[in-house]
């Protein structure tokens, strides 16, 4: 019957390195949410519209843009394209 093998254990001063490494990555990962609380802050209470798009839909938005494309929520807005809200559009259908 085969033996299983043990699992391999980092050499020392890997383990070594990686304790020293350790509170500087902390603070890394402690700044990185820091700013994304500040991004949202500002992206929240911004008096403009902003938003996020990709391959021409909105994929993010501020209650600014909601107010602007005249949606309630961003599930009314989410997914879609400027050109969904577009008056013009919208008589070229009817």
């Amino acid at each position: 019957m085969a033996r299983k093998k043990e699992p391999r254990r980092p050499k020392p001063e890997i383990l070594a390195e990686l304790r020293m490494r350790a509170p500087a990555l902390e603070k890394l990962v402690q700044d990185a949410k820091k700013s994304g609380k500040r991004y949202r802050t500002l992206f929240e209470s911004a008096n403009d519209a902003i938003f996020i798009m990709k391959g021409g839909r909105f994929v993010e938005c501020n209650h600014k843009t909601l107010k602007l494309f005249g949606c309630r929520s961003d599930k009314e807005i989410l997914g879609r394209t400027p050109w969904d809200f577009s008056p013009s559009a919208k008589r070229k259908i009817l």
